[in-house]
């Protein structure tokens, strides 16, 4: 049963598959308690986490720097501005394969199109480029994604 104050799972109802010698109480810590910035009632500490950070949207960071410390609050938004990077970069090349994929399905005479169109439909070039675009897209948001 799970004990939906806290969040706690009992071990006889976890979801979890152990390890053959291992069960629910080997990994469970009974004292952990989960912190939450909404709890925060220290603006002086608030203030000077969005001071480190840049601003208050970058909830990671101020959280780090709340229940960690500055250090860990600034590799945390260090490693944020990389993945904002990396998501332009794969947002302008997303971008440039559907203009590709666009360019390939249109010509400038209209049987042309009807053979490229014809041609592509029954090759394997036009799902390559759309996997491909798919695979990007989906790395685009794992980058916009952190999980910790």
């Amino acid at each position: 049963m799970t004990h939906y104050f806290t969040g706690e799972i009992v071990g006889a109802e976890s979801a979890f598959v152990y390890r053959i010698g291992t069960n629910h109480s080997d990994y469970h810590n009974a004292s952990y308690v989960p912190y939450f910035l909404d709890e925060i009632n220290n603006q002086t500490l608030l203030d000077e986490a969005v001071l480190v950070c840049g601003d208050a949207s970058r909830v990671q960071c101020i959280f780090d720097y709340i229940f960690m410390d500055r250090r860990t609050a600034e590799q945390t938004l260090k490693l944020d501005k990389e993945q904002q990077v990396t998501s332009g970069e794969l947002g302008m090349l997303l971008t440039y394969m559907r203009n590709i994929v666009n360019r390939l399905n249109h010509s400038v005479n209209g049987k042309n199109s009807i053979v490229l169109n014809n041609y592509m439909s029954s090759s394997l070039v036009i799902p390559q480029l759309y996997s491909a675009i798919n695979a990007i897209l989906y790395l685009k948001v794992a980058c916009t994604s952190t999980i910790f």
